[in-house]
This record gives C-alpha cells, structure tokens and sequence, in this order.
C-alpha cells in the first residue's frame, strides 16, 4: 500500500530549523533521534484480518514516529506506527453486491540496531520485538432490490513476534537524515471473525483461530530524522 503523510511535509521545516540550532548547541555529539514516517510500501492488505485487494484500497494512510538512542556501535529503538485505509468493492449482477468498509490499526516496535559509517550513509543491521493490533470492520449489502442481501463483518487481529531489519541513513545536515528500512516480519497472531447475515435471513458466523504469519516488506519506512 502506497502512503505518504501531509503531516510529515509539515514537520519538515521545523525539523530543518532544530538541525540548525543542534549544531551551533556546543561540541556533544548528539545521541537521541526522533523521525517521522514520510511513506511506505508496506502490505497492509491483511493488516484488519481480512484480505482486501491492494486496487480496491482508498483513503489510506500509514503514519509512525520512531525514537533512537545512539551509543558508540549501535542504538536502541522503538516506533510506533498507525495504519488506517476505506476501500470498496462492487460484484456485477446478478449477485449486484456492494462492500464498504474500514482498517486501522497499531504496530509497536523496540529493538536494537548495529551501524557502519560511511560518510554521510549509514547503512545498519538490526532486530525489533513487535507487536500488532488490527481491526477491519464491513457491510456488504445488494443494490438489487428484487433479492435484498445484507451482511456485517467484523475482525481483529493481534499478535507478536520479531522482525529483522536492514536500512540506509542519508545525513542531509549536521542533524537532520533520510532513511528506509526493509523488515521481514514473523509474527504469532489471533483472528476473531464474526460475519452476520442480516438479510433475506439472520444468521451469525463466529471463529477464533491462531496462526504463524511471516512479510516481507521491501521499504516498511521511509523517515525525516532530526538527531540532538
């Protein structure tokens, strides 16, 4: 799912004025670093649950904040990411089905990583605990009034696990970076699923599962970084 945050343009000039300030501050070294997730190319398509087409998303956004605790060869880390998107599907008649629904959801993240410098690139290797909360809820409902069906369906997802990291540090400045991370995510996770028919006839559908689930995200974050 492609994503870019209007927020994190917003930051980007005050983010731009701190690394300014940073470095006329004194001759520390500075060793904390706060970023902001600009876009991504993360697979959110399961994220609530239920599998949703990636063509069939809209109104998405995947934002974050991160946090960095720098030492002499590595740096402690965490996030905090939130992923939100709409998305609607049509099925032709006879059936004439309409689907709309919702996704959000929470990934918490805390992790080590080691660094090389290379200039202004820093490229480094790491490993995050995570952990993730989804939710998907829809209403499916037909636009042929001759044979009326409606439907309600609700998930949540919830899980832990650990992710391997590798990314790439660009410094634009004495303070402020770019960087990207590809993450394979391995995860335990819970489904609760609950499906209601509301129409022609009432019935209730209810499952609780558990499951392993592995991603690989090819650019899971994309950050302004400002450093102090």
């Amino acid at each position: 799912m492609r994503s870019m945050s209007k927020f994190g343009f917003l930051v980007a000039f005050f983010l731009l004025c701190w690394s300014t300030v940073s470095a006329q501050c004194g001759p520390n070294t500075p060793v904390n670093e706060i970023g902001i997730r600009l876009g991504s190319l993360t697979n959110a398509s399961n994220f609530g649950g239920k599998y949703i087409a990636e063509q069939s998303m809209n109104l998405g956004f995947l934002n974050g904040l991160h946090y960095k605790r720098y030492g002499t060869f590595g740096a402690f880390r965490t996030s905090l990411g939130l992923t939100r998107y709409e998305y609607e599907d049509r099925r032709g008649c006879p059936n004439c089905l309409r689907t709309v629904g919702k996704v959000s959801g929470v990934t918490l993240r805390a992790g080590y990583e080691w660094y090389a410098i290379l200039g202004p690139i820093e490229p480094y290797i790491g490993i995050d605990a995570m952990a993730v909360f989804g939710k998907y809820s829809g209403e499916t409902y037909s636009t042929n009034a001759s044979n009326y069906q409606e439907f309600t369906d609700n998930r949540s997802r919830r899980g832990m696990g650990l992710s391997p990291v590798l990314g790439l540090r660009f410094y634009l400045s004495y303070a402020v970076s770019l960087s990207a991370e590809t993450t394979f995510d391995m995860m335990f996770l819970g489904k609760s699923t609950n499906i209601s028919q509301i129409s022609p006839e009432s019935s209730t559908y209810a499952r609780t599962n558990n499951y392993f689930e592995s991603v690989f995200q090819p650019l899971n974050w994309v950050s302004l970084n400002v450093m102090f």
